[in-house]
């Protein structure tokens, strides 16, 4: 589960600020990447983005509510795989996505399936700012490694430029099973 919330995190992309790339942008946006993965945006308000995605090659679904664009709140993964992180740590918000800063998070992760919670650990590491072209459009972002772990599971790192105007991933790669997985828009519907 929490691999396909990483692998959703990776591919979610964001709403463009800039009025020559795209104009009259209005929710919700429909988003493809490589490897026919379609995202809607549904509300981005605060420091809270909320999406849908749909995987249609793996035959997938889910819904994630973010904070700050990194720290799952929610990942409502149909059908009936529903992930919530109980956060016991400060979750750092927009204003605090800076260049050089870092941050170690400590959640407890509850399905209702299952009767014990699992730990969940996220360190995230900011990169630096950097300018990312999609599809002809240039975006201001941040580079962001972040290290995820839930239980006895070996860790996860993954990569990503996030839009901070709008906290979406503009771009993400991880690697997997000796496997780099690189994960960008293709369309803008």
């Amino acid at each position: 589960m929490i691999r396909s919330i990483v692998f959703a995190l990776c591919l979610t992309l964001p709403l463009p600020s800039l009025a020559e790339c795209l104009a009259d942008v209005q929710l919700p946006l429909d988003l493809t990447f490589n490897g026919n993965v379609h995202s809607e945006i549904l509300a981005n308000e605060g420091d809270i983005i909320r999406y849908r995605q749909y995987d249609f090659e793996r035959k997938k679904f889910m819904e994630m509510t973010v904070q700050a664009g990194i720290f799952v709140l929610l990942a409502d993964k149909y059908p009936g795989d529903a992930a919530t992180f109980h956060w016991s740590t400060f979750l750092p918000g927009r204003k605090d996505i800076v260049p050089g800063a870092k941050f170690h998070a400590e959640a407890s992760v509850t399905r209702p399936e299952v009767a014990q919670p699992n730990s969940y650990v996220l360190d995230v590491n900011v990169l630096g700012a950097e300018d990312l072209n999609i599809l002809g459009c240039h975006f201001p972002v941040m580079k962001i490694m972040v290290t995820n772990r839930e239980g006895k599971k070996p860790a996860l790192v993954v990569t990503k430029w996030l839009h901070m105007p709008t906290l979406i991933t503009l771009r993400g790669e991880f690697i997997e099973g000796g496997v780099l997985h690189v994960n960008e828009v293709t369309a803008i519907n």
